[in-house]
């Protein structure tokens, strides 16, 4: 029965797939009875070049608004990477459902490759390759088309300072390590939240793939508590 029950709603990256967030799905679903829904966003099951970010967004609102329609008062939404800027689209024009927000590694900025010099980006392709393996960098990197890649700049070029318009409480977790987006572009949109309850976690020695580190059991445990009480992690600034 839905009726007092709250839905979770999670958000995958860009060229990601719904598995990267399996550890949370799994936890929140299985062993603490949350209703938790996942979908993979347009684009990401075949490689095309028909896309545009509104594809992307419109893919999340059709979510939301199913569980919505399926009676939900309640609705968390956690986002991961790119999925971050649409979770927080839709928490600050859904204030009516969502109700919590969980930023995990957030894409508010581009790719921390190809911003830096010559010998920066240099050291970020070896680490990205350590941090993924090469198998895995071709594979997302043949899942990429540059239209895609064009939007995913756009989407973030046009929602930078979306959380200047969430008010529901907001936990963002985001690795020092990480590679792929600048850690510092959280602690920036941090501050622009309106939330009266915001917490910033940063994870040490974390890269972009956030449940994939050898701390996944106490982020999923963390995120869990906030969702419980979300004043249960006030004293936590660092993992």
């Amino acid at each position: 029965m839905i009726i007092g029950r709250k839905a979770v709603l999670i958000i995958h990256g860009f060229v990601g797939t719904t598995k990267d967030e399996e550890a949370l799905f799994y936890y929140l679903n299985h062993y603490r009875k949350y209703d938790v829904y996942n979908f993979v966003l347009k684009g990401h099951d075949r490689l095309t070049n028909d896309i545009s970010y509104q594809d992307w967004i419109d893919d999340a609102t059709t979510h939301l608004n199913k569980l919505i329609s399926y009676g939900y008062k309640k609705i968390i939404v956690i986002g991961h990477s790119m999925g971050g800027v649409l979770a927080s689209y839709l928490a600050a024009n859904y204030p009516k459902y969502v109700k919590k927000l969980v930023l995990l590694a957030p894409a508010f900025d581009y790719l921390a490759y190809g911003k830096g010099n010559l010998f920066e980006n240099i050291k970020t392709s070896f680490k990205i390759v350590k941090d993924y393996s090469m198998a895995e960098v071709v594979g997302r990197t043949i899942k990429t088309s540059p239209v895609m890649l064009t939007q995913f700049m756009k989407l973030v070029n046009n929602y930078q300072d979306i959380l200047s318009k969430v008010k529901c409480p907001l936990l963002i977790m985001h690795g020092n390590n990480d590679a792929i987006v600048p850690c510092k572009s959280s602690e920036e949109v941090f501050k622009i939240a309106l939330s009266k309850y915001k917490y910033l976690i940063i994870l040490d020695n974390v890269d972009h793939d956030i449940f994939r580190s050898d701390k996944t059991d106490i982020i999923v445990k963390t995120i869990y508590s906030f969702l419980k009480n979300k004043q249960s992690i006030k004293k936590i600034n660092k993992l």
